[in-house]
């Protein structure tokens, strides 16, 4: 099984040595237009690494807060950036084909597999939704599960559409557009008539929805 880091696993060093320069300015609590600098130096550190357009996208894509689901009482509830961060790299860093653990935890730095976090008695492991907030681990993540939390993220906004402008569904027709809580794996309930036939939805969006 072919591993995500590469076979061999990439050379990370590059990456490795810009992480440690944003995060001591992060720590310093650096100027903004510094930190732009870095973070645009990081992606360009990435970018070598990718094999394809699809990967360059998926690593220039914007970090975004994911959703509390999939876990035992998870409530859907939406997580912070560190949080989404945590639960994206610890469900690479447990995957049959992450690659060797030292050079995954080197890939996902210094938040992931060795943290975690609970809701009251319930330890969070599983997220949907979210992007996170490293190019490099944007970039693992696609290879890992390809569009699966961007289409996550277009049910939710067709169920809200459909919630405002619900209209019934015709006679042997089943939509799907909003997720199924019953489903860890991003599945989805028929809620209405569908804004995107049901095969748009397992292709990558060509626009962004307004």
């Amino acid at each position: 099984m072919p591993s995500l880091l590469g076979d061999p696993p990439a050379d990370l060093s590059g990456v490795i040595a810009v992480r440690a320069v944003l995060h001591d300015f992060d720590e310093q609590h650096c100027d903004r237009g510094i930190r732009l600098q870095l973070e645009a130096q990081l992606i360009s550190e990435v970018m070598p690494l990718t094999t394809c357009q699809t990967e360059r996208v998926a690593v220039t894509m914007p970090p975004r807060r994911g959703i509390w689901f999939g876990d035992h009482g998870a409530d859907g509830r939406t997580l912070t950036q560190k949080q989404t961060d945590i639960l994206v790299r610890d469900e690479l860093f447990w995957r049959d084909d992450a690659g060797p653990p030292d050079a995954m935890l080197l890939a996902l730095g210094d938040t992931g597999a060795s943290r975690s976090f609970r809701f009251g008695d319930t330890e969070a492991t599983m997220q949907r939704g979210g992007i996170d907030s490293d190019p490099l681990v944007r970039l693992l993540a696609f290879r890992a599960w390809g569009y699966r939390d961007i289409r996550w993220n277009l049910r939710e906004v067709i169920d809200r559409i459909l919630r405002t402008n619900l209209c019934p569904l015709p006679a042997g027709h089943r939509g799907r557009c909003r997720p199924d809580p019953t489903e860890p794996h991003g599945g989805a309930i028929a809620c209405g008539r569908p804004l995107v036939s049901e095969h748009q939805l397992d292709r990558p969006p060509t626009r962004r929805l307004r």
